[in-house]
């Protein structure tokens, strides 16, 4: 089987991580949206080098890319909880911060600006990922980096 429904490309993976930023945005957070894109960002590389033959090609460049370690980390560390521990040093926890009334309970703005702080998901970063990005950073602020990333000319073929 070669992809599924009408992903058959890597070309089309990265459209659905497009569309996975695009709801993550409209609702940064939203766990199921921050999960679906990161494991579709992982797994880009696979479609890129697929099979065994091309496993070294795909550690090579997770390896040499922060980014992608920290994608690997989140998207690896969800599926397969601490299994692989050893092989993810980018990400020491997730968490929820803020939106204890704001957008669940009252229409945004309600209390003025700044009294209550939004919900948003949040990654506390290790290692050189916590050196690049500093010690945490929001999942929306990551996936935008990591479609920037993906969206750059020549990265993935057309």
């Amino acid at each position: 089987m070669s992809g599924v429904f009408e992903l058959s490309k890597p070309v089309d993976l990265l459209a659905k991580l497009e569309r996975e930023l695009e709801r993550l945005r409209a609702e940064p957070d939203n766990v199921d949206h921050a999960f679906n894109l990161f494991i579709t960002a992982e797994h880009i590389l696979d479609w890129l080098y697929p099979g065994d033959a091309e496993r070294k090609n795909r550690e090579t460049l997770r390896n040499s890319d922060t980014l992608l370690q920290v994608v690997s980390h989140l998207a690896n560390g969800a599926k397969h909880f601490d299994k692989l521990k050893s092989h993810h040093q980018s990400v020491k926890s997730t968490s929820r911060k803020g939106g204890y009334f704001a957008s669940r309970y009252f229409p945004r703005g309600w209390f003025g600006r700044g009294y209550f702080s939004e919900p948003k998901l949040v990654v506390s970063l290790d290692g050189s990922a916590e050196r690049k990005y500093g010690s945490s950073i929001t999942a929306l602020a990551l996936a935008e980096e990591v479609c920037k990333f993906w969206s750059t000319p020549g990265r993935v073929p057309t």
